[in-house]
């Protein structure tokens, strides 16, 4: 191998796609999910229940006169399981 990364979150990922796209031959070691914790349990899979409960709240909360709407009962672990 031309270049051994060390974890594979979403830094050390990018610098594997860059070095394969320079042609080197690159070698990921990661004991855990490729990603890391941002991709799959921290940022990403958090602002996406974020945004629902945005869309949630939006659609009990908009400027147009006439339109009912009502966001119904939340599903969380439905919200969880989609994340």
């Amino acid at each position: 191998f031309d270049l051994v990364v060390l974890g594979a979150g979403s830094a050390a990922f990018a610098a594997a796609i860059k070095a394969t796209e320079a042609g080197y031959k690159v070698a990921l070691v990661e004991h855990g999910v490729l990603g890391g914790t941002c991709v799959n349990v921290g940022c990403v899979p958090s602002k996406a229940l974020l945004r629902a409960g945005e869309l949630a709240w939006t659609a009990g909360h908009h400027p147009f006169a006439g339109l009912a709407t009502s966001s119904g009962p939340v599903d969380l672990a439905a919200m969880v399981a989609q994340k």
